[in-house]
């Protein structure tokens, strides 16, 4: 399962049902199919948390940290957090009929409510979420959480740098592939973390 919105600011409605609602359906298919689920996420679930991330149960960073119920076999118990936020994404609705006005309001609801619990953005937050939801429904099955970074172009497969569409790092790539940016103020020894897609999906 790669599907995933990457909108850092996508509205709170659209980014819960596409990163965590979403796996509710992929892991029921697993589940009846008894086949393993690869789920791909982030490596940015890890949000404000700090220092060296081993590959585990991400725990929340914000002030909300101890709100969220651990469960004892590892997973965060979200099911009260996303039926929560389901209902403040509801009195949004009922209090802006005006559609722009109505995606730029769930756009903040998704933002804050990523703050408050740890994360930099409705992005990352709803991706943990996802995986909560991945970990829970699949516990005792085969299950692989995938996190990579940013994941861009290809090296090799279908063409070498071949790309479709425009989101994450690409503008800032393409920009100065155009000779529109001819620097990028950064640490020497800093890492740009970009994954080509084709080593991702094979």
């Amino acid at each position: 399962n790669a599907a995933a919105s990457v909108d850092f600011r996508e509205p709170l409605d659209q980014a819960l049902a596409i990163n965590t609602l979403s796996l509710r359906h992929v892991t029921a298919f697993a589940r009846v199919a008894g086949a393993p689920l690869v789920h791909v996420s982030t490596c940015y679930v890890n949000g404000y948390n700090r220092g060296e991330m081993r590959e585990e149960v991400v725990a929340p960073a914000g002030a909300a940290r101890d709100a969220i119920p651990r469960h004892r076999d590892g997973w965060y118990d979200v099911d009260a957090l996303v039926d929560s936020l389901q209902r403040k994404i509801e009195r949004v609705r009922a209090a802006c009929p005006d559609p722009e006005r109505l995606r730029r309001r769930l756009t903040d609801l998704g933002i804050a409510q990523a703050q408050r619990h740890g994360w930099n953005d409705t992005y990352t937050f709803t991706k943990w979420l996802g995986e909560q939801v991945a970990l829970r429904v699949m516990h005792g099955r085969m299950l692989t959480i995938v996190r990579p970074s940013i994941i861009e172009s290809t090296l090799r497969d279908p063409a070498p740098g071949w790309i479709e569409g425009v989101k994450v790092a690409d503008a800032v790539i393409l920009a100065y592939a155009r000779g529109k940016t001819s620097f990028f103020p950064a640490r020497r020894e800093g890492i740009i973390d970009i994954v080509p897609v084709d080593l991702v999906a094979n």
